[in-house]
């Protein structure tokens, strides 16, 4: 089993883990480390689990702590052992199967992934949206070539999210109200994956409509 230990501020990409891994959510690493208020803790871009695991075993003075996955594929991802209450996990552009159950959490939220049955119990908050203004094309090829699959086969696969006992849950979804389709220059972007953008065409839109998308959610 790899290990992987959370330090303040960094990032890993383009990462495969084929054994079993645990990212470690310690109090070590962010000892004298200054909060940076807006900026992501921790990012995982373009990497691939198999089964992860992310634990934390104590309490973590510091105002918080998010963890990000972007254009990440996690094969069964298992979130239970957490006690430190200032800890986010964020997934964008992602596919997922898992359960997450630890009461601890402060937030999830799940942007333009593709969630393969994902579970969620006795959550204080789960924000699920799908945003047409946040599709980048070069984030999905290199997802999608590194798993072997394609678009159409990927957006007419069924999706499930289930929600029990949770706090606060919300779920939206926001079309663009463009013209134009396909491609498009975002010339304000710095950030290189960011600076082209997708609007889908009507028959992928079509495609979308048959798409099925279960979320169920029970109330404490």
């Amino acid at each position: 089993m790899s290990r992987i230990e959370i330090v303040p501020y960094s990032t890993i990409e383009d990462h495969s883990y084929v054994p079993d891994t645990v990212i470690s959510i310690s109090a070590g690493p962010f000892a004298g480390v200054p909060f940076e208020d807006g900026k992501i803790t921790f990012t995982f871009i373009g990497c691939r689990f198999r089964k992860v695991f992310i634990e934390n075993s104590e309490d973590i003075n510091f105002e918080n702590i998010s963890i990000q996955f972007v254009a990440c594929y996690l094969e069964d991802l298992q979130v239970e052992n957490i006690l430190s209450q200032n800890i986010s996990i964020h997934f964008f552009n992602s596919i997922l199967t898992g359960r997450i159950s630890s009461p601890n959490l402060k937030s999830v939220s799940i942007n333009n992934c593709v969630g393969r049955s994902v579970f969620f119990l006795d959550q204080n908050r789960v924000d699920v949206s799908y945003t047409e203004e946040n599709v980048f094309p070069k984030y999905w090829r290199k997802l999608l070539k590194d798993i072997n699959t394609d678009f159409f086969t990927v957006i007419n696969e069924k999706q499930s999210f289930y929600i029990y006992d949770t706090k606060i849950v919300s779920f939206k979804t926001n079309e663009a109200n463009e013209i134009r389709k396909g491609l498009y220059k975002r010339n304000y972007e710095s950030y290189p994956p960011y600076k082209v953008g997708y609007y889908f065409t009507e028959e992928e839109k079509s495609s979308f409509e048959h798409q099925s998308i279960d979320t169920i959610f029970e109330a404490g």
